[in-house]
């Protein structure tokens, strides 16, 4: 197979012609009055709530559940606490209005057993069939 090579002085016009289009035209890589970037565990840290009850004890991501949180999504340490979280109950969530529409189903519908069947009724039924 043969492969595709990209000219270096076409990626370097697509990179100016970026840079004009962002106010950029001046920009400098190389320049050293540039700070450096955040390191990935600062820039993680950097998201959410300030609260430290509400972060990972690891790395400092904030937790989606907060104190309730199992485990950090970004590190995936195992948070420890005294009792098992709460659980979240199935019918408050996005999964299960997305399940309810693709059954077309809006939440209204009774489930239980059959009207006027019985456990005993069907075995009987059965054994006559």
């Amino acid at each position: 197979m043969a492969r595709y090579q990209v000219s270096e002085n076409l990626i370097d016009q697509v990179q100016i012609l970026l840079r004009r289009e962002a106010l950029l035209e001046s920009f400098n890589p190389n320049d050293p009055s540039i700070p450096p970037p955040p390191t990935l565990k600062e820039a993680i840290a950097g998201i959410g709530t300030s609260d430290n009850h509400f972060r990972c004890k690891h790395c400092q991501g904030g937790l989606f559940r907060g104190s309730e949180s199992i485990i950090c999504v970004y590190c995936g340490y195992g948070q420890l606490q005294e009792s098992p979280p709460e659980p979240i109950a199935f019918k408050s969530t996005l999964g299960f209005g997305w399940l309810l529409h693709s059954l077309r189903l809006d939440g209204s519908e009774s489930i239980g057993t059959a009207i006027g069947g019985t456990q005993s009724n069907r075995e009987q039924s059965s054994l006559k069939d």
